[in-house]
């Protein structure tokens, strides 16, 4: 698993091949990439923790919507 955070994207992908699981190009607000983590659960799934660039901005959803 690759698992890249930017402060205003985000992308999951494959290790073997590169095929992308999850892409967010545009996060409804900035996160702090180097705080932020990722772990594969026993039963295979992935847990993704964001930490806020504003801890006090509220994040009405993940992804930036589109007009």
């Amino acid at each position: 698993m690759v698992v890249t955070f930017r402060s205003r994207s985000l992308a999951v992908k494959t290790k073997r091949d590169g095929a992308v699981l999850l892409q967010i190009d545009e996060l409804a607000q900035p996160c702090d990439p180097d705080d932020c983590t990722w772990t594969l659960t026993g039963d295979g799934d992935i847990d993704i923790s964001l930490l806020k660039g504003d801890a006090g901005e509220k994040w009405g959803s993940l992804a930036k919507k589109v007009d």
